[in-house]
């Protein structure tokens, strides 16, 4: 039994890396379209979107972690820290866009993930047999993941006025 379902994980993840650049191109805008609604006033239109969307990369994202088709274990190591550094910093991102617990934490957290992939790959290109440790397609995603988390870890992004309101229960 769980034989299948290990495999349903397994092409389900084979699906999802096939067609990564199609979600991204799809979900990554409607984040920024959530971010904007919300930054303008329009907080119960913009949060589902800018979240629902955020929610959905970051499990396409750990959905990765199941791609079988690894060469070596330590290529299936590589991809399998590069999958969670992906996710995390997908939900530090919107975590500190939308000003909610935490976000800080998984910026740094995707940041330190981002520097152990690069210490990583330093330390064992060489001695990867016949495929990259980190495909091209995907150390571009971690050099605008460790961008992003840095510019938001910096810079100290304004509370929108909907969210500085009294909260009131009757």
């Amino acid at each position: 039994m769980e034989n299948k379902q290990v495999r349903k994980i397994e092409q389900i993840a084979l699906r999802i890396e096939g067609s990564l650049l199609t979600f991204e191109m799809i979900l990554l805008p409607l984040i920024l379209v959530g971010a904007t609604l919300v930054y303008t006033g329009k907080v119960a239109l913009g949060i589902p979107i800018g979240f629902g969307a955020a929610m959905i990369l970051t499990m396409i994202y750990f959905f990765r972690w199941f791609y079988p088709d690894l060469v070596t274990p330590l290529h299936g190591f590589m991809f399998k820290l590069l999958s969670f550094t992906l996710a995390i910093g997908t939900l530090g991102a919107i975590f500190t866009l939308f000003h909610m617990a935490n976000g800080k934490l998984f910026i740094v957290i995707a940041m330190a993930d981002t520097l152990v992939n690069a210490g990583f790959w330093l330390f064992f290109k060489n001695k990867a047999t016949g495929n990259p440790l980190i495909a091209k397609g995907d150390a571009i995603r971690l050099l605008v993941v460790f961008a992003i988390c840095a510019i938001l870890l910096m810079v100290e992004l304004p509370v929108p006025e909907a969210f500085l309101q009294p909260v009131i229960i009757e």
